[in-house]
């Protein structure tokens, strides 16, 4: 089974929909005749009000599993389980900072602060130098 990978809001290389909450919906609604594993919505490039605007308009639309991410922290990724939104939030970039995540959600420890500079680099900064909790930053 594969799943599929939609970002309604992302302005990527200047793409842009005038109307995502109509488009991406009836996107949706086509994908749920497919037994998909699942479908991940990338919200990264809206605002928190299209988010929450263009959300339960997905849920309605796809039968399946529905999986969301960009920019959750744990308690609006909390909300969305709550709303029955989506079955599970992503994180990506919280990730990367923070090789611990899971860790740290569940301890309600503060999270690293991800550096974009370094992302898409091709070296181990940014990458592999975050440090875990309770790990000492050496002074560079």
């Amino acid at each position: 089974r594969v799943g599929v990978r939609l970002s309604p809001l992302n302005p990527f290389n200047s793409m842009h929909d005038a109307a995502p909450a109509t488009t991406f919906p009836e996107i949706a609604r086509i994908l749920s005749r497919y037994p998909l594993a699942y479908l991940h919505l990338s919200y990264g490039g809206g605002s928190d009000e299209e988010r929450a605007e263009l959300a339960p308009h997905m849920r309605k639309a796809f039968d399946g599993p529905l999986i969301v991410n960009a920019g959750y922290d744990q308690d609006s990724a909390e909300e969305v389980l709550q709303r029955d939104d989506a079955e599970a939030v992503a994180f990506g970039v919280a990730f990367i900072a923070n090789p611990d995540l899971p860790r740290r959600l569940a301890e309600g420890e503060a999270l690293n602060t991800p550096n974009a500079k370094t992302f898409y680099g091709g070296g181990e900064q940014g990458y592999i130098d975050y440090p875990a909790m309770g790990e000492m930053v050496a002074a560079t």
